[in-house]
């Protein structure tokens, strides 16, 4: 692979880390008070008489802390790509030891200060208003990171398939892969699965 494409990925996963650590800032912050004026306040000027949209958003924000988690998997997965894609780029060339330890020490403080620290900042200081601008985003990358949210083991493949379908759709508060996949019914596969004698559609949590 050319080293310039390297770079590239760098530049990308430096990016999205950025933002991943601005909506984790303003999600350990924002104030649900404060949310709602500026939301009322949006209300008034519009001279709408409708809250539905408001509503939805503060609705969505009772559950801050599964968004919490998802950006935080994110982050966590954006930062050790850059630092592996970067490491990519420069390592080829510089074989010593003390290019190494050079481009590993500038590689953590890129990390540390510019893709933690300052938007983690930003996003704190700026909560209400990174969540007004940017919730959809969040949504997205949170819908997109569910599935992986948790782990799930079963010697009953269908039981398994039964219980993960549960879980995503509970906390997606609807029909999560029908919305991704609305040609394909995933409850009428598990029936047919256990038709076929391939398991049941029975299953018991058991969380360690």
């Amino acid at each position: 692979m050319e080293p310039h494409i390297f770079l590239a990925i760098a530049g990308a996963f430096f990016i999205l880390s950025l933002l991943f650590s601005l909506f984790e800032g303003a999600l350990i912050r924002f104030s649900r008070g404060k949310l709602e004026e500026i939301l009322l306040q949006r209300e008034k000027k519009a001279k709408s008489s409708s809250s539905s949209s408001s509503s939805r958003l503060l609705q969505k924000l009772e559950n801050d802390e599964d968004y919490l988690f998802s950006i935080l998997i994110l982050n966590t997965s954006a930062n050790a790509l850059f630092l592996i894609a970067f490491a990519a780029y420069f390592l080829p060339a510089n074989r010593d030891i003390s290019s190494f330890l050079g481009i590993g020490a500038t590689s953590i403080t890129i990390t540390i200060i510019f893709m933690e620290l300052i938007p983690r900042s930003l996003g704190e200081k700026l909560s209400e208003k990174v969540l007004l601008l940017f919730f959809p985003v969040i949504e997205f990358f949170h819908l997109m990171v569910m599935p992986v949210a948790f782990i799930a083991a079963s010697t009953d493949p269908v039981a398994l398939d039964r219980a993960t379908y549960d879980l995503v759709c509970d906390k997606a508060g609807e029909d999560y892969f029908k919305k991704i996949y609305p040609s394909i019914n995933a409850e009428k596969q598990m029936l047919h699965a256990e038709k076929m004698g391939l398991g049941t559609n029975k299953y018991r949590i058991i969380e360690l």
